[in-house]
């Protein structure tokens, strides 16, 4: 296997500024994801993607589709069907549950942490996350109670394609287990009426890139450390600590 030489460093500028550089700006997170013809549940299946696949979004329906996914009671507010571009210049339509969007304007990603990996003498690789097109904790009617999860990522400027962290253990149960995709395990950070998941750190030992999510939720407050490895297409993440530092 190929020695990874890793160098950290920490950027604090607005995603603006690399974003206008990336290809896209949204992904899709969902396996075997339909894309069709029409922003319709009959619309002729053009193509399928999953998680990994990068979109950039042209238009969204005026008006939210409600179609139940997996008896989760936030699916009764529905979601936007949203035309996107792929990689490949595809365009088609995709139920918006399956979208992801980067937002350039929350304070979590303009004071992010950005990592640059060098393999050899190659590309470099940027950290950010892209959100959920849900209605989140809260609308303009007040709280909803549904989760804003966000997926974690790596990125090539200039490449129209992302690096998700796959988380391949964790033995929590219940409210304290990091939350993942239910598909593959792709890791997410939590946002919703009961806590919040934010990326506070990132450095290198030995070649391995050790992650640091503060966690807080209803039952206490927690600090996991995560170990990641790079995969060729992902990076994969095991749990190394996980420090409870509260609860309720």
């Amino acid at each position: 296997m190929i020695k990874l030489n890793l160098i950290l460093i920490i950027l604090l500028f607005s995603c603006n500024s690399i974003y206008a550089q990336a290809n896209f700006d949204a992904v899709i997170v969902g396996e075997n994801v339909r894309m069709r013809s029409t922003s319709d549940i009959k619309g002729k299946v053009i193509a399928t993607l999953s998680t990994g696949a990068v979109v950039t979004i042209i238009q969204q329906t005026k008006v939210r589709d409600i179609i139940k996914l997996e008896n989760d009671f936030c699916d009764d507010y529905g979601y936007y069907w949203y035309e996107v571009k792929t990689s490949s210049k595809q365009t088609g339509w995709v139920y918006g549950a399956f979208i992801y969007s980067i937002n350039n304007d929350s304070e979590q990603d303009k004071v992010s942490v950005y990592y640059k990996a060098y393999n050899n003498n190659g590309p470099l690789y940027y950290l950010n996350q892209a959100k959920s097109n849900t209605y989140g904790a809260a609308d303009e009617n007040g709280p909803t109670f549904c989760d804003e999860p966000s997926i974690v990522f790596f990125y090539k400027k200039n490449e129209s394609k992302m690096y998700p962290i796959r988380l391949v253990y964790e033995e929590r149960e219940g409210p304290g287990k990091l939350m993942t995709t239910k598909d593959k395990n792709w890791l997410l950070l939590y946002s919703g009426e009961g806590g919040k998941d934010i990326v506070s750190d990132i450095k290198i030992e030995k070649d391995i890139v050790v992650m640091t999510i503060n966690r807080s939720f209803q039952e206490g407050g927690a600090i996991a450390v995560l170990k990641l490895a790079f995969k060729n297409t992902y990076f994969e993440a095991k749990v190394d600590s996980y420090l409870t530092m509260f609860e309720n």
